[in-house]
């Protein structure tokens, strides 16, 4: 992947201090006067420990009366004050302690992934926070993590088409088991299966990569496809039919002389009903035309009048044999 290490440091220097900040907050009910101070030293240490406080005000406004209900920040420090060997903060700290709180939560909040799916033979458009949109394809998964400094999606199964939002702050960038996909901003599909991968790319450009070494395989550019396959020997890539790659939008399948028991198995994404094929040498067949995804009644029966062949079926298989 592409990018000095400066800005990955900056990010893990900045986590750090929210971290930090966190831990202040959660130990300053019980914190000793050597604490307080040590709290204030941490505030004085650095202008981005101020500046980060000053940042979480606008969060602490949005939420609004979201602590309603708790301890205010005066009781809080009455209840403790009783104590002993306690040294009543300054209101700067109670005032910094509840700012962290915001800041926490809103970061717990980027922090946890957002999760979509869509069922078999469903199809669904997904709208993301920074403008892009996810349209998924059948049985797909993805969950979204979104931050000040990336865009990051991971698809855990299925195929789902991306149109980014630019945005070259923060790139949007596509994880699979093993590979990546990094945009600024582009049109791109991706389909991960158990053995298989496939990226095409409508419009922009993308890398894909390893998503361990971190090491960049291919950049694409319109009409180019990476894909890799289980029983092949590494990447290859090409430049694909883009309609007939992207015609499960419109809910459809295209097929130009291909091999029946791949039509099979492409149609049997989108149905509950699983067509299957008796004979393995049915399987050889050439297929050619535009189906319904999801209509596996329809297109057994369109099969079996082109090759003469029989259909049983069942609640929940259509048998095709000779």
């Amino acid at each position: 992947m592409n990018g000095s290490s400066a800005p990955g440091h900056e990010r893990c220097a900045h986590r750090k201090v929210r971290a930090q900040a966190a831990l202040w907050t959660v130990l300053a009910p019980d914190s000793s006067a050597d604490d307080l101070r040590g709290l204030a030293r941490w505030l004085a240490d650095g202008e981005d420990h101020a500046q980060g406080y000053t940042r979480t005000q606008a969060i602490w406004d949005d939420l609004g009366d979201v602590l309603a209900g708790q301890e205010t920040i005066d009781d809080r420090e009455l209840a403790v004050a009783e104590k002993p060997g306690w040294v009543r903060p300054a209101p700067i700290f109670a005032m910094a302690a509840s700012l962290v709180l915001a800041c926490m939560i809103g970061f717990l909040m980027l922090a946890r992934p957002v999760q979509y799916g869509t069922d078999v033979g469903e199809q669904r458009v997904v709208s993301l926070a920074d403008g892009s949109r996810v349209t998924l394809n059948t049985s797909s998964q993805i969950a979204v993590r979104m931050s000040d400094g990336r865009r990051e999606i991971s698809l855990e199964q299925g195929e789902a088409l991306f149109d980014v939002a630019p945005d070259p702050a923060r790139p949007f960038i596509v994880r699979t088991a093993d590979r990546y996909v990094q945009v600024l901003g582009t049109t791109f599909s991706v389909r991960r299966d158990e053995r298989r991968l496939d990226v095409v790319v409508l419009h922009g450009s993308v890398e894909v990569g390893d998503a361990d070494s971190a090491k960049a395989l291919a950049r694409l550019r319109p009409g180019d496809r990476f894909r890799e396959r289980a029983s092949e020997p590494g990447p290859i890539l090409d430049r694909p039919d883009l309609e007939v790659e992207t015609a499960w939008r419109n809910g459809e399948l295209m097929l130009d002389q291909t091999p029946l028991g791949t039509a099979v198995r492409e149609m049997n994404r989108y149905s509950e009903t699983q067509i299957v094929l008796a004979d393995p040498g049915i399987g050889k067949l050439p297929i050619s035309g535009v189906f319904r995804t999801g209509d596996s009644a329809s297109f057994a029966r369109t099969i079996s009048l082109m090759y003469g062949l029989k259909i049983s079926k069942s609640d929940e298989t259509v048998v095709v044999e000779r």
